[in-house]
């Protein structure tokens, strides 16, 4: 059964001594992170010793976080009928068990952040749990909430740096497979299609499609764009067509 966990952690008080003065800064919990709190995170909670201290360093990290009790055939924390999560933080030492809880759930937990969270856990352990799957192995002996949670936001900024990236290589896919074979289109084929697709309506000077044809080691010629152009002709859907400008490039009709 899961259970809604809304925990205020205690304030932590940082000291930092610079030549020049000594100033003390106080944090609120989550103060230092806030973007964390927009992160829906859920909390796998395998029983052991440390299950408590765990608990404790959770409710002093996030402030907000579904907890889910780990039971040898339960489904419900990856369960998204009623609603999606973003990250899974699963506590735990047990190496063995923790690292089966993540491959068995590989697709589920594709674009999910997935954390180990351990007690007095030795490098090799931590170290076995990311190489399983997991983004990170954090320990609470050893990792504070601010740490922690900087990590958190730093791993998830990636994340969504990917997620927006693949969406957008999805979105130039479907587009240039409504004008041309996509599937036999080469890399410089696809770079000048997609070149096209950019600057909208008018004309692409030649420079301009050498540029974005060539590699970091090796240049196109002239020569060669009117080759890649020829070969590219015969690929397009039937309503599309790319007319040549005399001296000043090519441009595409549809």
């Amino acid at each position: 059964m899961a259970k809604k966990n809304k925990v205020i952690g205690l304030a932590h008080m940082i000291n930092f001594t610079t030549l020049a003065e000594e100033q003390e800064i106080t944090f609120e919990p989550l103060g230092f992170m806030a973007a964390n709190a927009a992160l829906r995170i859920r909390y796998l909670s395998v029983n052991d010793a440390f299950s408590e201290s765990r608990k404790i360093w959770m409710g002093d990290t996030f402030k907000h976080f579904e907890e889910f009790e780990y039971s040898e055939n339960g489904s419900k924390f990856i369960s998204v009928a009623e609603d999606d999560f973003d990250v899974l933080i699963v506590g735990g030492n047990d190496v063995r068990r923790i690292c089966k809880i993540v491959r068995a759930n590989q697709m589920i937990l594709n674009r999910r952040l997935k954390i180990s969270l351990m007690s007095k856990s030795s490098a090799s352990r931590r170290a076995q749990v990311i190489s399983a799957g997991f983004d990170d192995a954090i320990d609470v002996s050893r990792i504070a909430p601010m740490e922690a949670i900087a990590r958190v936001n730093a791993m998830w900024a990636r994340y969504q740096m990917r997620a927006d990236r693949d969406s957008h290589d999805d979105m130039l896919r479907s587009r240039l497979d409504r004008i041309s074979e996509y599937s036999r289109l080469s890399d410089r084929e696809r770079k000048i299609l997609a070149l096209f697709l950019e600057k909208g309506p008018g004309i692409i000077s030649y420079f301009a499609m050498q540029q974005v044809a060539s590699s970091s080691h090796e240049t196109i010629t002239f020569e060669n764009l009117k080759v890649v152009i020829c070969n590219l002709r015969k690929k397009l859907r039937d309503n599309v067509k790319i007319r040549s400008v005399h001296l000043r490039g090519y441009e595409l009709v549809y």
